[in-house]
């Protein structure tokens, strides 16, 4: 962005140093055809430029690939025991790796 910056403002100066003569005269005089070439050899290098930082940065991200993301049963935590029966009926999971007696109703 910054070089399109300054392009932008070197443009004027750039087009009066490049001109040449020839609008200017009759085509019957010999004139200045102007750098033209210099400003296709100053395009063609910024072009260039460009295009291989396009190049770097993708072979930059190809050399480090970005890292898989991980399924819910690498994060999950372990899952709890199974119940065990007590004394007094079932067991149920308790908060903190705990257990608490459920009571059971016999009918």
């Amino acid at each position: 962005f910054a070089l399109a910056g300054v392009a932008g403002v070197l443009q004027s100066p750039l087009n009066k140093w490049a001109a040449g003569t020839c609008h200017l005269q009759d085509a019957n005089e010999n004139c200045d055809g102007g750098r033209w070439f210099a400003v296709s050899l100053i395009q063609t290098a910024s072009l260039a430029v460009l295009v291989g930082f396009t190049v770097l940065d993708l072979r930059q991200k190809h050399s480090h690939p970005v890292p898989r993301k991980r399924t819910v049963s690498e994060v999950a935590p372990a899952p709890l025991p199974p119940r065990q029966p007590g004394p007094y009926g079932a067991t149920a999971p308790k908060g903190r790796g705990g257990y608490e007696t459920v009571p059971s109703i016999n009918i």
